[in-house]
């Protein structure tokens, strides 16, 4: 059942709204295993109740007015869990033994050690809350994706048990440094994008499996890149996808070793030199750069330069390479074109169906679960950026 009410203004938190007041009366089946009720339209449900006596394995109560979470003692069966965009401040899972996904984001709780009465979980969502420390994942050993973005977290300690762990996505935090990774040693996505990096290291564990690595909006600069034994110096074995955008990187020369690479996203950093290029060279399976934002791309002939140091290259920025040796002037499509947008800070806006827009719609309506990879990683970059736009906006104003 997925029912939602159209064309009717939000509730005020006055009132009280169960499930079964915001939808049809013959659409709520007591029958049912599986109740989605999205609130991005129509009546908000400002409670919980009415669900008692009911076998559901599956519940989405997602961006309504919910602020506590009533009712969970009887939902014993639940294996999945969505009250994705609420006002919950307090988890209650002490009877949810069962559950293997939790979407518990976009609310307002401090404290996950809760999450310890799920052993069964195997993704946990639990970004854009208020959290400042991770606690309660000891015994979630089947773990394979854990979201703790946009939290205020300081320290990645916390995480050490989950062995199984495949997918990390850390950004828009307050960390500091990369640690507590050891042995974590089947991740494959590793997001620690728009946090307080200064360096890259703490990767020991990660050579065999690591495939995409996040790390922009950072303080990193070549210095922080140097570490050979524990950062990008590793002989990564499945690494293909980079991103160091909108750090303060010089030199393409820490990646010249990593030969499995296909994407290296380096937008807005401080490369002034298209020699640097030339340490990519032997990257024969590099089919994807983003450089745009850096000094050499403001070179009339950029494109051009960059492809023919390049020349396993599909891709330059957000634009496909082309054979027409005029499309390579001025930096962008000679057609007249509007050049298509990066998902690296200021540029035209982006092509109706990109990667940009499909991060818009998963702010508004989509639950963290639901997202793409490349939507969770856009949907970081662009909260970090209206951040920036506020404490801006708070500079011109004098506040």
């Amino acid at each position: 059942m997925n029912r939602t009410k159209l064309g009717e203004e939000p509730c005020p938190e006055d009132i009280i709204r169960l499930p079964i007041d915001v939808v049809d009366e013959d659409a709520f089946d007591p029958t049912d295993d599986n109740i989605s009720i999205i609130g991005t339209s129509g009546h908000k449900i400002t409670k919980m109740g009415g669900l008692t006596g009911l076998k559901l394995s599956k519940l989405c109560l997602r961006s309504h007015l919910i602020h506590e979470m009533e009712g969970m003692e009887t939902l014993v069966d639940l294996t999945f869990l969505e009250l994705y965009d609420n006002q919950i401040s307090v988890l209650q899972l002490s009877s949810l033994a069962n559950l293997t996904t939790l979407d518990i984001s976009f609310n307002v709780i401090r404290d996950m050690s809760p999450v310890s009465n799920c052993p069964k979980l195997r993704e946990l969502y639990i970004a854009n809350n208020k959290i400042t420390e991770i606690k309660g994942l000891d015994g979630l050993v089947d773990l394979k994706t854990i979201d703790l973005g946009a939290n205020r977290l300081r320290s990645m300690e916390g995480l050490g048990g989950l062995t199984n762990l495949e997918a990390l996505w850390l950004g828009k935090n307050k960390i500091t440094k990369i640690v507590g990774l050891e042995n974590l040693k089947g991740i494959r996505k590793l997001d620690v994008q728009s946090n307080r990096l200064t360096s890259v290291e703490g990767l020991t564990g990660q050579v065999e499996k690591l495939e995409e690595l996040y790390l922009a909006s950072n303080g990193i600069d070549d210095a922080g890149l140097s570490e050979p034994l524990t950062g990008v110096g590793l002989e990564f074995k499945s690494l293909s996808v980079i991103d160091f955008s909108k750090n303060k990187i010089e030199s393409l020369s820490h990646f010249g070793h990593l030969t499995t690479l296909d994407e290296l996203w380096i937008a807005e950093n401080q490369i002034t030199d298209f020699k640097t290029l030339g340490e990519l060279s032997e990257l024969k399976a590099l089919t994807c750069v983003y450089l745009e934002h850096n000094p050499i791309s403001k070179d009339r002939e950029y494109r051009s330069k960059v492809k023919s140091a390049l020349p396993t290259l599909t891709q330059i920025d957000a634009n496909p390479v082309t054979s027409d040796p005029a499309s390579y002037i001025g930096g962008g499509v000679f057609s007249g074109a509007s050049v298509g947008s990066s998902p690296f800070g200021p540029a035209p806006p982006p092509k109706e169906g990109g990667a940009m827009k499909e991060a818009q719609d998963a702010m508004k309506g989509f639950g963290m679960a639901s997202m793409t990879d490349k939507q969770r990683v856009e949907v970081m970059r662009r909260l970090q950026e209206k951040a920036f736009e506020r404490a801006r906006e708070q500079k011109k104003q004098g506040l």
